[in-house]
């Protein structure tokens, strides 16, 4: 069965989320998603606040729609983000990153790279990491825009097995745009059989209904890159 997932979604259990988790259950069922991938900031949780959210979580999931709990742990330095899911407990605030990748992997859990151009936060990536990541999000909406990361795309070839991924990055409507992960779930439609198809690279991206590959080079990629600028451009002139 092919499912049509979002991924890195914050609600407002985050800090600098906007919307409550019914809400963004209601869009994304309307937009013909099965699964949504939670991404939630470690800086607005514990253990106890942790557990709530996994119920709140689960409590808002049906046969028709999945929502998935996760973290998007921060290193001590707010670089390099990771997106992690398939892990019952709270690992903590501030984690140095290798850290958060050893003890996810340890749990059978799942990594993926965040937005490597948010802050160069490709160059602070220790090469020893690279396998412990499942996925690497070379299209964050928030940080990239339009168009995805060239840093993140020569990332994604220099790892040569993370799966890539896209990710809205949604706190707000605003960063609604059309990608989404394709995942390949053998079985019923359920949270292990979806972390099951992450775990072994059973997805793939797409951007806009085609595979957001073929955004990171050629005729797709100069336009995009073009009408991104154009974008920022316009963002900046009608700011107050």
């Amino acid at each position: 069965m092919l499912v049509r997932a979002v991924v890195h979604v914050h609600s407002e259990w985050s800090y600098d989320g906007a919307w409550t988790l019914e809400k963004i259950a209601n869009l994304f069922r309307r937009l013909n998603c099965k699964v949504i991938l939670m991404s939630e900031h470690d800086i607005s949780f514990d253990h106890t606040r942790w557990e709530s959210y996994q119920k709140a979580c689960a409590k808002l999931s049906d046969e028709g729609l999945l929502i998935i709990p996760g973290i998007e742990y921060s290193d001590e330095n707010n670089a390099i983000h990771v997106l992690t899911w398939a892990v019952a407990e709270f690992l903590g605030n501030n984690q140095p990153t290798g850290n958060i990748l050893e003890k996810v992997n340890e749990k059978n859990g799942i990594c993926v790279f965040a937005h490597p151009s948010r802050h160069e936060a490709w160059q602070r990536l220790d090469s020893s990491w690279l396998p412990l990541f499942h996925g690497i999000e070379f299209w964050n909406r928030k940080f990239d825009g339009i168009a995805p990361s060239r840093e993140a795309s020569d990332l994604l070839k220099l790892s040569g097995k993370s799966t890539p991924f896209v990710g809205l990055d949604f706190h707000r409507i605003n960063q609604l745009f059309p990608l989404s992960m394709m995942i390949h779930v053998k079985g019923t439609l359920s949270k292990d059989n979806v972390f099951t198809a992450l775990r072994t690279g059973q997805s793939y991206p797409l951007a806009m209904g085609v595979s957001a590959l073929r955004f990171t080079d050629g005729f797709l990629s100069s336009s995009v890159k073009v009408a991104d600028r154009i974008r920022r451009l316009a963002s900046k002139l009608i700011k107050p």
